[in-house]
């Protein structure tokens, strides 16, 4: 980012972004690192995540930050009592996560398969609808 000339504003630090034509980019919430932890117990904890970030960007405003727009990294997913798995032999793939996989080398898949945006060589598997490749498993976030 600070090649594109993008500001990064650090932690909880509250300012103007250095080039503002350019603007800035500060980081708030831990709804995955939540979710992987407690799982279904992230609603316990949501309402507190969201008034953070609600706080973080009254701050930008109130520093005279005319505009906030908010982004994800992608999705996630929480389900009590576990997203259904769907099985993906471990032949196939090179790297399983619970709702992506690197197709290893040809291999021939029933699920649908996406080229990967940085290397459109590879190939990445992805269980359809919330499905997951683990058992157990009630949040999960990332997929295509």
């Amino acid at each position: 980012m600070d090649s594109q000339g993008v500001d990064v504003i650090e932690g909880s630090q509250v300012r103007m972004a250095s080039n503002t034509a350019k603007g800035g980019w500060a980081e708030i919430g831990e709804i995955d690192a939540l979710g992987r932890k407690l799982n279904a117990r992230l609603v316990d904890q949501i309402a507190r995540e969201i008034e953070a970030i609600a706080d973080r960007v009254m701050d930008l405003l109130n520093v005279g930050w005319t505009r906030v727009r908010i982004v994800t990294d992608h999705g996630w997913l929480l389900l009590p009592g576990d997203l259904p798995k769907i099985e993906m032999p471990a032949s196939l793939v090179v790297k399983k996560g619970h709702r992506s996989a690197a197709v290893k080398g040809d291999s021939s898949m029933k699920l649908p398969t996406y080229p990967w945006h940085w290397n459109p060589q590879v190939l990445v598997v992805s269980p359809p609808g919330i499905g997951v490749f683990y058992a157990d498993i009630e949040y999960a976030h990332g997929g295509v």
